[in-house]
């Protein structure tokens, strides 16, 4: 899949909804980039995000993420949803030369968001002495609180009924433009 250079108003939409997900080493070259430590640069603009348990995979996996505003430093909360760190007021990506594995991938005009790469990207996290570095850096293990998990839920299921209505109505668009038979 090409990397997405577009910053089309859909795109941007990507950005504003959640931060993609870094692959292994890519956190380092930010960092390089704006000249702060790992450290520094998790305080002020990164998170760690995680793929929860599930059937076939019984653990969680902490992955990086940029942060969404205001809430760098620690773990994201469940089922987060808010603007990336990186994201400008003018709606430009601020790292876009380093930026995260599943951002220069992501496409809101072109539905080509590849489902595959967000699950495999975990995978490549799953590694003990990744894993230990990202506990590290987010101050302790993580413990899900259940009323953010509760909260979490309802915002996912909020999300899920906007999507599914956006859909309806590109599908409505579309049938529209169709000529009658």
């Amino acid at each position: 899949m090409p990397e997405n250079e577009c910053d089309c108003a859909q795109c941007v939409a990507l950005c504003e909804r959640r931060p993609g997900w870094f692959a292994p080493g890519e956190a380092e070259k930010v960092a390089a980039y704006l000249g702060l430590s790992l450290e520094d640069l998790f305080r002020r603009r990164l998170s760690v995000d995680y793929r929860t348990a599930t059937k076939e995979e019984p653990r969680e996996i902490y992955v990086l993420s940029p942060a969404i505003e205001g809430k760098a430093g620690g773990y994201f909360p469940f089922a987060p949803f808010g603007r990336c760190t990186f994201l400008t007021v003018d709606g430009k990506c601020e790292i876009h030369a380093v930026k995260p594995i599943e951002c220069r991938m992501a496409s809101g005009c072109k539905d080509a968001h590849d489902e595959g790469l967000h699950a495999d990207l975990p995978r490549q996290w799953d590694h003990p002495e990744l894993q230990q570095q990202l506990v590290e850096l987010a101050g302790g293990k993580h413990e899900l609180d259940p009323l953010e998990a509760i909260g979490g839920f309802f915002a996912l299921l909020d999300d899920t009924v906007a999507s599914i209505g956006r859909k309806a109505l590109k599908d409505g668009e579309k049938e529209d433009k169709e000529p009658n038979e």
